[in-house]
Order: structure tokens, then sequence, then C-alpha cells
């Protein structure tokens, strides 16, 4: 039996136009996971947005590892 997921699991970050892994992004910005409040910014100074399994394509992946998104 698979467990149960919820649709706000975060399961990649928006940043540079593109998607990138939990993994990959922290291993970028490592204050990512220090607060939910803390304001962080790409390289051009947009925000960095959390992309949850709720908004999940099949198809989407990494831009930086390649490795598809955990859906």
């Amino acid at each position: 039996m698979l467990p149960l997921r919820k649709t706000y699991e975060i399961i990649a970050y928006a940043y540079e136009a593109g998607l990138h892994c939990p993994d990959c992004s922290v291993k970028r910005f490592p204050r990512l996971l220090e607060s939910a409040h803390t304001w962080i910014e790409d390289h051009e100074g947009n925000a960095i947005t959390p992309y949850t399994l709720g908004d999940a394509q099949e198809d989407d992946y990494c831009d930086d590892c390649r490795k598809p998104l955990d859906c």
C-alpha cells in the first residue's frame, strides 16, 4: 500500500526560469530551509517559490540534476 501524500507537499522550487528538486535547491541556496519567512531571491531578483505535489505534471524534472520530480 502506498503512503498517502499531501497536495501541499513541496517537491521542488521554482527559480531562474526552471524547476529544481529540493536537494539541488538547498545546494544552491543553503538558507532555503531555515525559515518559511526568509525572503530569498535568485540572481534575477525573483523570489524562490515552492512547487507542490498539487502543481506537478507527469513530465516535470529538475533543471539541474535532470531527475524526474517526485510525483
